[in-house]
């Protein structure tokens, strides 16, 4: 093996976190080198690209229309029964990211700056020694003063602190959908404790995707698309971490950032924000380490988590109650909400901090109902078991 130690900083994995830490890094002199196990940043494609403009501005990132493949406007959610709550999000700024391109381009500037992507390096292991980091990949041995791990679900050292759910999404084009209109159904017998969701990236094409526990994500999307109609032009395998954040982001010199650090929302399984922070954040603080600005790397995790754990903790209560969820409970909570209105609600509220928005609008009698609907849900979830 040939040993390089010449990087301040390498990177495990390509993906939107680990590419803004090297953009960080790099824009601000530092050696980085980036190692992705695949031929292609950007391919396969991670994840499907629904985010804010806001929440893209916090990243410092100015989307391109060559990056926005769509504009939503509107989601419609679906209930076992059919009941649906429409949703207005006019104000949001909400769009669809070509992921692929958005990589590639997080990529291309990182490079500007001075980064250095190696394509097709595998890395197999990450350790820590006295005083160097050793990274081990399937090529080479690379010596370096910190080690970013942002290989996601391949993150072999984290597989077992975080929980993961099988999912897939395919591409078609199809007549039965809006534009402007994001769709997601809920079935505890389809898609057991998740649910499956239509992005439309244009007037005739989507990305629909399904997650769920013990279930066979490629049937499941087959009879849906069956049902609905359209042609399958892409079919992407793509498990989501829902688990939350990892209980340590660093390991002395070893700092875990995005899917591998659990920095994925435990709702939706969406992390290029949250994500993207955690590779930024890892960055900044990495570099003023460096420069003798701070003595401690933790500020790195502790900035994340005060950003976003906050958040992430209701998320998780709220999963936890929806996995006890029966239909005839999904149904009922539809009936709860889907006479309400949330326009001006929804409106006020931030689209990636969503967790205030039932809170203001549901209303005390409202969310007295929702309580029980939980506790019988809870009760029946302790008898069965």
């Amino acid at each position: 093996m040939n040993k390089n130690i010449d990087s301040e900083v390498i990177i495990a994995g390509g993906s939107v976190s680990g590419l803004l830490a090297a953009r960080e890094l790099a824009k601000n002199n530092r050696n980085v080198r980036i190692l992705e196990n695949d031929n292609e940043i950007g391919t396969p494609e991670k994840c499907d690209g629904l985010i804010s403009i806001n929440a893209l501005k916090s990243l410092s990132i100015s989307p391109t229309n060559k990056l926005i493949q769509n504009e939503i406007r509107h989601a419609i959610l679906y209930s076992p029964n059919n009941s649906e709550i429409k949703i207005d999000a006019r104000d949001k700024g909400v769009i669809v990211l070509d992921r692929s391109e958005f990589d590639t381009e997080l990529a291309r500037t990182a490079t500007r700056y001075g980064a250095e992507i190696k394509l097709g390096e595998k890395v197999n292991t990450i350790q820590q020694s006295a005083n160097y980091v050793k990274t081990i990949s399937d090529k080479t041995e690379y010596l370096s003063k910190f080690a970013i791990d942002s290989r996601g679900v391949n993150s072999s050292s984290n597989l077992n602190n975080i929980s993961i759910l099988h999912a897939a999404k395919y591409e078609i084009q199809g007549n039965w959908f809006n534009k402007d209109t994001i769709e997601v159904y809920f079935n505890q017998d389809n898609t057991p404790n998740f649910f499956t969701w239509v992005i439309p990236m244009s007037s005739d094409t989507a990305k629909i995707g399904v997650a769920g526990e013990k279930i066979n994500v490629f049937n499941i999307l087959d009879k849906f698309v069956s049902n609905k109609g359209g042609q399958i032009t892409k079919k992407i395998a793509a498990p989501i971490v829902i688990s939350g954040p990892i209980k340590k982001f660093i390991n002395n010199s070893i700092i875990t950032v995005g899917d591998a650090a659990g920095q994925t929302k435990p709702t939706t399984g969406g992390g290029i924000y949250s994500g993207g922070m955690g590779g930024i954040l890892a960055g900044q603080t990495i570099i003023k380490f460096l420069e003798n600005e701070i003595t401690d790397i933790n500020n790195y995790e502790n900035k994340w988590r005060e950003i976003f754990e906050p958040e992430f903790k209701k998320m998780l209560l709220a999963r936890r109650i929806f996995q006890n969820f029966t239909n005839d409970d999904i149904n009922q909570l539809f009936n709860i909400l889907k006479d309400i209105d949330m326009t001006n609600t929804i409106k006020e509220s931030n689209f990636d901090f969503h967790s205030l928005i039932f809170t203001k609008v549901l209303g005390l009698k409202n969310i007295l109902k929702i309580f029980k609907i939980i506790a019988s849900s809870e009760l029946k979830h302790l008898i069965k078991n």
